[in-house]
């Protein structure tokens, strides 16, 4: 491949924009001093999605480094193998169909939410309160119900969860 070279795959196609020295992005960071090769990918989807890649190659003293990418949305793996000694840019590229075998779910923590459930808990020990109250049970009747309802519920909302 050469730069703007296009190439196919099942969901689209890439185009290889250029080949950048020494990349200082997000993804990565090198410095003047160092020794590496990053080729800048663009993916087309056909539902006209963009993604970027940007597998490289590194050098560090007599030892070569492929820093691989890969695109989960796409279930596309990159590497930057070389350059040919006619200037030819060899790119692997791997599509697979199999699923991802993990999902990235993002949690937060309130510190606050057990009032939530405190306040739940009142307002459903005041409605039966007020039910107990309405059917005009004995006073006995009344507090034995209330108890074990309050109980039941105080289980229910603060200690089974």
């Amino acid at each position: 491949k050469n730069e703007k070279d296009t190439a196919f795959y099942k969901n689209g196609y890439f185009i290889l924009k250029n080949v950048v020295k020494n990349p200082s992005n997000g993804k990565y960071n090198f410095t003047a001093s160092d020794a590496v090769l990053a080729a800048d990918i663009l993916l087309v989807s056909k539902d006209s999605m963009r993604y970027k890649a940007m597998p490289a190659i590194q050098v560090v003293g007599d030892d070569v480094a492929q820093l691989d990418d890969t695109l989960y949305a796409q279930n596309m793996y990159f590497r930057f193998i070389g350059i040919t000694e006619d200037q030819k840019i060899r790119i692997g590229v791997k599509e697979s169909d199999r699923l991802i075998d993990f999902v990235t779910v993002k949690t937060y923590i309130f510190p606050y939410i057990n009032m939530v459930w405190l306040g739940l808990v009142v307002m459903a020990i005041g409605l039966l309160m007020s039910m107990i109250k309405r059917a005009g049970l004995s006073i006995g009747l009344s507090a034995t119900l209330l108890l074990l309802l309050s109980a039941g519920i105080f289980y229910m909302f603060l200690l089974a969860n």
